[in-house]
């Protein structure tokens, strides 16, 4: 496992790391983006290419037909290399499913929009299994005239506290150690099927009794094949009227609103006239033979 991390994350073989933003306590990696990797595309990665890429490490505590094993270029642990990889790829499915069953019950099954967004808000199951320490030093050297990557050191995180000591240093220089972890998250992914969205093919302006309505004539197509497809939204329910083109709402619903606001109007008008004072008008100015107190206190045939 370490040596496939250091060769995907250092670059060194095809398999690579996407960045990706991150949320950690609510706020945004420092990083900005963090360097990403599917635990399973990895293992598969790891089984289906049983030779040895790179040579260019040293595995602590192995012997040295292990140490052969894991560094095989030709074939000949082809069979052993198989055999393990398969197990740890079966035994981490196997674990990763656990993990989501122990989250949620419906973990396996599908999921609609809304629950895959509401789980932004939950934390997530997460597990440090390594650390590297990258050694930085000597001469600066390019024009940056930044200085090296001497070495790099990885650790599995066993739980323990690991205490290292470096003994490859020399007087007068000085070195910069950097500590990455590398984390393993749970996460979710999903994907859209018999995708149908439209394209604008035609405008057309069309007069109401509420003005101009601006018309746009749109199509369903598969934005795959590019080839027009029909509609998933029912017809019935889905066609409009001058006034849906125009307002966005229905005649019925339109009146209804007219006929509130007037009845509304109305009530208040009253109101307000019946709270005058009459006996504070003193105009003498009649409307057809009346004076305006009588005909204000008139009441409609």
């Amino acid at each position: 496992m370490l040596k496939n991390l250091k060769e995907v994350f250092l670059d060194e073989i095809s398999l690579k790391p996407t960045l990706r933003p991150f949320i950690i306590n609510g706020l945004v990696a420092n990083q900005g983006e963090l360097k990403t990797l599917d635990v399973t595309e990895m293992l598969v990665y790891n089984y289906n290419n049983y030779l040895s890429e790179t040579s260019n490490c040293f595995l602590l505590d192995l012997d040295t037909s292990e140490q052969k094993r894991i560094f095989d270029s030709i074939g000949e642990y082809r069979f052993e290399n198989s055999e393990r990889s398969g197990e740890v790829l079966n035994r981490s499915v196997e674990e990763i499913s656990n993990i989501f069953k122990s989250l949620n019950s419906d973990a396996m099954g599908e999921r609609s929009t809304v629950e895959m967004l509401n789980l932004s808000n939950t934390d997530k199951y997460n597990e440090t299994i390594a650390y590297r320490v990258e050694k930085i030093g000597g001469p600066p050297t390019g024009d940056s005239r930044t200085e090296n990557v001497l070495q790099n050191f990885w650790f599995y995180n066993t739980g323990d506290l690991i205490e290292y000591i470096d003994t490859q240093v020399k007087y007068g220089i000085d070195y910069t150690y950097k500590t990455y972890a590398y984390v393993i998250v749970v996460g979710n992914k999903y994907q859209y099927s018999d995708l149908r969205v439209t394209r604008q093919i035609d405008i057309q302006e069309t007069e109401t009794d509420y003005g101009t309505a601006t018309n746009y004539c749109l199509e369903f197509y598969d934005p795959i094949t590019g080839e027009t497809v029909s509609q998933l939204l029912e017809q019935q329910t889905n066609l409009a009227n001058e006034f849906d083109v125009a307002f966005g709402r229905s005649q019925e619903a339109f009146e209804e609103l007219v006929d509130y606001i007037n009845s509304s109007l109305r009530e208040e008008i009253a109101t307000r006239i019946d709270a005058i004072d009459y006996s504070s008008v003193t105009t003498n100015t009649t409307y057809d033979g009346l004076t305006i107190i009588e005909a204000i206190k008139k009441k409609p045939c």
